[in-house]
């Protein structure tokens, strides 16, 4: 109550003769308190005109407009809050904002404090998609005599369904005396359409059955302007079942379905339960790829956390690759190579890049190869490419076999770094290779 008999003081103090120094210290007071602009984040709320919701938009960042000699600058016409205002009291009044993101006008509406003299008697909405675009009028009226009220809707002329960011709103009156608290926008969310065709549907994806324009809204459309709206039960024909194969669980992949359609994997009957063939996998190490050397079993491991679901005894290699950081959750399992006399290739995990080693579960293994006749059984080798590799054995448990020269848990090269914090080792660290061998 207070604020408002202050501002109703204040713009008439002009033709006032005389003020009480109380009076001119309070005013001063508020313009201390509301003289600055600042930026808002637009807020949006749905309005219904007409018949047709749209979206509101409230509270913008006002650049530019014109000054007032009193508390009640430009910016308080939309920073969303009807409880400040604009009171500029000149001609060729204008203030310029921008929405944080672009928006499809399609209306405004105006508040004013008072009603009378301080009506609008005529103003002009531009807008512009860029910054340096030039100004296009979007609402314009003049010798305008407003009923009594004071908040006031307007359409815009954008059948387009143009794309804005900019505004700039022009405002006055035969007296000169403007007295605004908001101006907000109405209309659509930056809006895009997209052409459907007529298509069967499938497992991944509905069938469209007529041709027509999908909003980014989510309406449809028989033509790209969104003008003739049409239900979605006259578009969407809704997707058809997985037909899912089943699988049983093995020494390397859980129990799965894969749809014989488009090949996807789910780990229930129902299909609904999607999953990544990685996550098929038991090693959860991804897909294996092409081995060298005999070395069967060989995955390249990406930046990420690869958790074990269950022990496993087929891999061979596993390759970090520079540039690369990746953890390996033992989870309670055991990483075995499982090598024979017929295999000749024991297990490497080869670190080029950066791999930590946990185990949230309670005794999880990395077990290396056990033929003391092949060269490369170690467990883990730590190889500078250029880089300074890392390994970290945060939990679990190496085994190396310490029976043969080259069999060690850890070996590494120059620039190497390791550091065993929670891990146990049962073998050797070799230290730092010279001779090219591990």
């Amino acid at each position: 109550m207070m604020t408002n008999i202050l501002r109703n003081v204040f713009g008439r103090m002009l033709s006032a003769t005389l003020m009480s120094k109380s009076a001119i210290m309070m005013l001063l007071l508020v313009m201390l308190l509301t003289a600055t602009t600042a930026a808002w984040a637009t807020s949006i709320s749905t309005v219904n005109v007409g018949g047709t919701d749209y979206t509101l938009f409230t509270g913008f960042t006002a650049t530019d407009g014109t000054a007032v000699d009193n508390a009640f600058v430009y910016g308080n016409a939309v920073d969303g809050n009807t409880s400040t205002s604009w009171h500029p009291q000149s001609s060729d009044t204008f203030v310029e904002f921008n929405t944080d993101d672009p928006i499809v006008p399609k209306g405004y509406i105006f508040n004013t404090y008072m009603e009378g003299d301080f009506y609008p008697h005529a103003w002009v909405l531009k807008a512009k998609a860029n910054a340096t675009d030039g100004w296009t009028t979007l609402s314009s009226y003049s010798g305008q005599s407003l009923s009594s009220g004071q908040e006031f809707q307007y359409a815009c002329d954008n059948s387009g369904n143009n794309a804005y960011k900019y505004f700039r709103f022009e405002v006055s009156n035969s007296s000169n005396n403007i007295w605004l608290t908001e101006i907000r926008l109405y209309g659509f969310e930056n809006l895009t359409y997209t052409h459907l065709t007529v298509r069967a549907a499938t497992c991944t994806e509905v069938g469209i059955k007529q041709e027509c324009w999908k909003r980014s809204d989510g309406k449809y459309f028989t033509d790209e302007n969104g003008t003739n709206e049409l239900a979605e039960a006259d578009v969407i024909d809704p997707m058809i079942p997985h037909t899912g194969v089943h699988h049983a669980a093995d020494a390397n992949h859980i129990e799965y379905w894969q749809c014989s359609m488009c090949s996807k994997y789910f780990t229930d009957e129902g299909c609904t339960q999607e999953v990544t063939a990685d996550e098929v996998l038991k090693t959860v190490f991804g897909t294996l790829t092409a081995g060298t050397n005999g070395a069967s079993g060989y995955y390249t491991l990406e930046s990420k956390t690869y958790t074990l679901t269950d022990d496993v005894n087929t891999v061979g290699y596993i390759y970090i690759p520079a540039g690369v950081t990746a953890t390996i959750d033992l989870a309670g399992h055991t990483i075995d190579r499982g090598l024979t006399n017929a295999i000749t290739y024991g297990m490497v995990i080869w670190v080029a890049g950066s791999l930590t080693v946990t185990d949230s579960g309670t005794g999880g293994k990395i077990k290396g190869g056990m033929d003391s006749s092949a060269d490369h059984v170690s467990c883990v080798k730590v190889y500078s490419d250029n880089g300074s590799p890392t390994f970290i054995l945060q939990g679990g448990t190496l085994i190396g076999n310490t029976s043969h020269q080259f069999n060690h848990a850890v070996c590494a090269s120059n620039s190497s770094n390791i550091t065993i914090s929670g891990g146990k080792i049962t073998g050797d660290v070799y230290g730092i290779e010279s001779n090219g061998h591990v």
